[in-house]
């Protein structure tokens, strides 16, 4: 079960962003805490819930606030992953998710599934992405750094 509640999250502990948790078994009772409403994005989505296709996000019924990601990380004892957070104003890109993985465990899933194909990008889309994560990548160092470069350096990947 996904969880949350009007309680501070462990490391972003402002007003607007609310805990959220995972946990149950079989059997296990749950509560209205436990409701999320589903929104396909429609500016990104243009089909029925397909894995990898579909994005989409998740509303909490109760508070309203939408499940969200952010680069804030957790303390070791989180190993270090990434918050996540049930946010009240929530910015649309980091609260869009995706179905990675599908499995139905009370059915035979190979043959009443069909098969998911990623599709292949071509050159262009490729170099734009790489563009995009070095951009992302020098965002994200502090001081000189052996592998810092300027975006007029990757086209030709002269450095970095």
């Amino acid at each position: 079960m996904l969880h949350s509640h009007d309680i501070r999250p462990p490391v972003s502990e402002v007003d607007f962003q609310n805990e959220v948790s995972a946990y149950g078994a079989p059997g296990f009772q749950d509560d209205a805490n436990d409701d999320w409403i589903l929104e396909i994005d429609e500016a990104a989505s243009r089909e029925a819930v397909k894995t990898l296709r579909t994005k989409f996000r998740l509303r909490h019924a109760l508070t309203g606030c939408y499940l969200f990601s952010h680069k804030v990380k957790l303390p070791e004892w989180g190993f270090e992953q990434q918050e996540v957070t049930c946010n009240k104003i929530a910015v649309r890109a980091n609260s869009l998710w995706f179905v990675e993985t599908a499995m139905y465990p009370d059915r035979d899933s190979r043959r009443c599934t069909p098969k998911v194909n990623y599709r292949l990008p071509g050159f262009l889309a490729k170099f734009l992405k790489l563009q995009q994560v070095m951009w992302t990548t020098n965002a994200g160092l502090t001081d000189r750094h052996l592998f810092d470069s300027r975006p007029d350096a990757w086209p030709r990947l002269r450095r970095g």
